[in-house]
């Protein structure tokens, strides 16, 4: 009986236990603390785009993968002040971003700062 008893309690201990590893998909991280400011990212692109699947660049913030970005559009990230580096990746093969790419930026508490990549397509 004891045998029986101690089994049965070690079963729903052992049951809880694995319900409670499965608590679905974690949470998203908090946002930064600490001084903040902001990021503009700018994009102008002249000549001929593609004609086949192309709808925007992706902009990446220190290797991260960022958000899509079309060929004519200005988008603004908040961002914990310090050195960051923002690289524009998916440009079609018949592109090429003029300048430094990726470029390293320094944001400052409160302030935006503006980063314009310039696209050019034959």
């Amino acid at each position: 009986m004891k045998r029986a008893i101690f089994s049965l309690t070690t079963a729903l201990l052992l049951g809880f236990a694995a319900v409670g590893c499965d608590d679905g998909p974690l949470p998203p991280p908090p946002p930064p603390s600490g001084p903040m400011g902001s990021l503009t990212i700018v994009t102008s692109t002249t000549g001929n785009l593609p004609a086949v699947a192309f709808a925007e660049y992706t902009c990446n913030i220190d290797g991260e993968r960022g958000a899509g970005v079309g060929p004519n559009e200005t988008h603004v990230h908040a961002l914990a002040a310090g050195t960051h580096v923002v690289e524009m990746v998916d440009v079609p093969a018949n592109c090429a971003v003029q300048g430094e790419n990726p470029r390293i930026v320094q944001v400052a508490e409160g302030a935006d700062v503006r980063v314009e990549f310039e696209i050019t397509c034959q």
